[in-house]
Parts: C-alpha cells; sequence; structure tokens
C-alpha cells in the first residue's frame, strides 16, 4: 500500500469520527444519552472496532490510531510521540502516519 492510500484511509477513518462525534453530540444533546449507554456502547465500540481493523491494515503494532483518536484527541492536544532521538508533535492524520511508520 502507498502513502498516499493509507493517507486516504486515515483521512476517511478521520471524517467518519469527525461526522459521527457530531450526530452523537446532537443525539446526545437531545436524548441525555452518555456514551456508556446501550446506544452509546454500540456507535462507539463499532468505532473502536474500525479503528483497530485500520489499525492492522496499517501495520500500527503500538495501536497509535487509539491513542490519536482516545489520549490525543484526534490531534487536539498535539501529544508529542515518536522514537528516541526522533519526536514530535502528533496533530494530524498526517503526523500519525508518521508516527506509524516512524515505529514499525
Amino acid at each position: 500500500m502507498t502513502r498516499d492510500e493509507k493517507l486516504a484511509l486515515l483521512r476517511t477513518w478521520d471524517a467518519c469520527h469527525r461526522e459521527l462525534d457530531a450526530q452523537w453530540s446532537a443525539l446526545a444533546e437531545l436524548t441525555e444519552a452518555g456514551p456508556e449507554s446501550p446506544l452509546g456502547s454500540a456507535i462507539w465500540d463499532t468505532f473502536a472496532e474500525y479503528t483497530k481493523s485500520l489499525g492492522l491494515l496499517l501495520g500500527d503494532p503500538f495501536g497509535s490510531l487509539e491513542w490519536f483518536w482516545l489520549e490525543n484527541q484526534m490531534g487536539g492536544r498535539g501529544h508529542v510521540a515518536g522514537v528516541e532521538g526522533d519526536m514530535r508533535e502528533i496533530n494530524t492524520v498526517e503526523d500519525l502516519l508518521w508516527l506509524i511508520e516512524v515505529t514499525a
């Protein structure tokens, strides 16, 4: 798989998360359902499985996608990651792909 193909997959994953998060926020506002509710669990567990599957496809042995999503808030926190001597802020899916490649 080429780098451009990997980036396309990551961009789709990111867009899916943005749309899911926006729609979940609207639904939660109407229903007061939390992410741990039965519906919330079904939705977010499905996204978690998508994330794991994409990680396997991209060769992400350290769970960088899950970390980017949950710990780094899809890049919003700008956490620094990498390997010793080669660390950088991970803000975008391009940065995330770099992290996956450098740690593979």
